[in-house]
């Protein structure tokens, strides 16, 4: 991971701790995506929740990508008001008040198709009563996450509830985040959204699954369409998973070494910059890229500690490749892209949680 030693060699005028992305590894993770589900003959929505930004989201779209992925209205709204209009698909279930239905109202002005996920029959009456005509819904399969979602078998009934406004049906694989998990899951998403779809009957329009580790396995018959996110950046666990090489992570937290002592050392980035997400399955709190023994064993709000680093020293920048990079970009105002120069971007679509 030579390219993060570039990435610090780079930015050595910016106070730490501040997240870097490698503009070349993002560069290519969007095109390889983009060039693996054209050749599969499979669409690309990506999930833009990962990056936060309306500048990496026309990246994507000018890839290729048929539309983006979002997580919540707000988030399509701060797109369309970045002057990025899309195909928009918003993946959470959202069961309309007064004031989701101001929001729905916003999010259909700025975009040209907007589509919602049901997933009950609460929530399709409630799409049904608040919903702007021409906006549409998918259907979401639960296919083993056991989060959202109604069964394969059920799926069909919610059609009748929403008529013609129906899309297709939607899964998310996100049991896919364990080792040794990802194909399964993309076999689970498949075969949850044929079951959706002979249940129906007739043809679905578009069957979308969702999960970085499982794509790969999920592009397969009965699937149209793919949402990754995380893909774009890559992360810790991306990496440890298999989802993703060394030389495809791009985002990295830059922090100093403020202590040392009895082979442990503190750097200047905590909870606040790495967030406190650690599967089960995890050691550290991120990958201290060059120093591969190293755990970050324990994070404060703005210290982590490091055991096994005696060859750092104050004064050290290092290179943490954080665990799950979608809630660490939620932390931060801008994102430093790193190619020919350093420049910044906002990360403009940053909280947006409703």
């Amino acid at each position: 991971m030579q390219h993060f030693q570039d990435v610090i060699d780079a930015t050595r005028g910016t106070a730490t701790p501040f997240l870097a992305v490698d503009e070349a590894a993002m560069a290519r993770n969007i095109a390889r995506l983009q060039t693996e589900c054209d050749e599969a003959g499979v669409a690309l929505r990506p999930h833009i929740k990962t990056h936060k930004s309306s500048a990496i989201a026309r990246m994507q779209l000018d890839a290729g990508a048929i539309g983006v992925t979002c997580a919540t209205m707000s988030e399509a709204i701060a797109l369309g008001e970045a002057g990025c209009a899309a195909d928009v698909y918003v993946s959470t279930p959202i069961h309309f008040d007064v004031p989701k239905r101001r929001l729905l109202e916003r999010v259909a002005a700025l975009h040209p198709t907007v589509t919602l996920t049901i997933d009950g029959d609460d929530v399709a009456r409630s799409f049904v009563r608040s919903a702007p005509p021409d906006v549409g819904a998918m259907i979401e399969v639960d296919c083993g996450l056991h989060r959202t979602g109604t069964s394969p078998d059920r799926a069909a009934a919610l059609v009748d509830v929403i008529g013609d406004r129906f899309r297709g049906f939607a899964t998310h694989g996100g049991h896919s985040y364990r080792p040794g998990g990802a194909e399964a899951a993309g076999r689970d998403e498949r075969d949850a959204l044929a079951r959706a779809q002979a249940a129906l009957g007739s043809p679905a329009g578009v069957l979308s699954a969702g999960s970085t580790p499982s794509a790969p396995h999920a592009s397969g018959e009965p699937v149209t369409e793919l949402r990754p996110g995380t893909y774009v950046f890559g992360d810790n666990q991306q990496a440890v998973l298999g989802s993703c090489r060394s030389d495809d992570l791009a985002a990295v937290i830059v922090a100093t070494v403020i202590h040392v002592s009895d082979g442990r050392c503190v750097i200047d980035a905590g909870a606040k910059a790495l967030s406190k997400d650690r599967a089960d399955w995890l050691q550290s709190y991120g990958r201290v890229v060059g120093h591969e023994d190293a755990v970050i064993d324990r994070l404060n709000d703005n210290h982590g500690m490091v055991e096994g680093s005696g060859a750092l020293g104050v004064g050290d920048r290092v290179a943490v490749v954080p665990n799950h990079i979608c809630p660490v970009v939620n932390l931060f105002d801008e994102v430093l892209l790193v190619g020919d120069g350093v420049r910044s971007i906002e990360v403009d679509l940053r909280g947006r949680l409703v």
